[in-house]
């Protein structure tokens, strides 16, 4: 009777063994990305002074153009000047072939002179939104070369830190 007892609790444990198996399981971690798009549109995208007379430093000519952030963060813009297409420089004086080309928020302040920096136009701007300023030009005095130069005004999107 000892030895039936024992071959059936042998079998039960084997049996019990097989019962006792689990199967593997899974989930599902579900991933989902927007890739940041940093970007900006300047409306208008020239400024044609045509012939210009140099008026003793004083300003020139005003425009006011609009920078729309159009990716999908909020971004900060910087303004620079690209003096590549000109014989001129760039400068915070008008003075012998050296122009000024400032900026201020919509006409409200007084102008700042771009010189050679990257300075801060505007911080925080949500996509979709835009945000217009003025530019002032100032031309040399005197200018030498008497030909058609051509300035580019850089705007410039970075990823808002804030």
């Amino acid at each position: 009777m000892k030895k039936l007892l024992v071959v059936f609790i042998a079998l039960a444990l084997i049996a019990g063994v097989g019962v006792m198996r689990a199967e593997a399981q899974t989930d599902t971690i579900e991933v989902t990305v927007t890739i940041q798009n940093i970007a900006v549109t300047v409306t208008p995208e020239g400024w044609d002074l045509s012939t210009t007379p140099i008026l003793a430093g004083s300003s020139n000519e005003l425009l006011t153009p609009s920078a729309t952030n159009s990716g999908n963060v909020t971004e900060d813009l910087t303004i620079s000047i690209d003096t590549s297409g000109t014989s001129w420089t760039s400068g915070t004086t008008a003075s012998e072939n050296e122009f000024v080309m400032g900026y201020c928020a919509d006409g409200v302040g007084s102008y700042t002179a771009i010189g050679t920096g990257t300075p801060s136009l505007t911080d925080g701007l949500s996509a979709g939104n835009s945000y217009a300023f003025d530019l002032e030009f100032i031309a040399p005095d005197p200018d030498t070369l008497h030909t058609m130069q051509t300035i580019g005004v850089v705007i410039t999107a970075s990823a808002s830190a804030s």
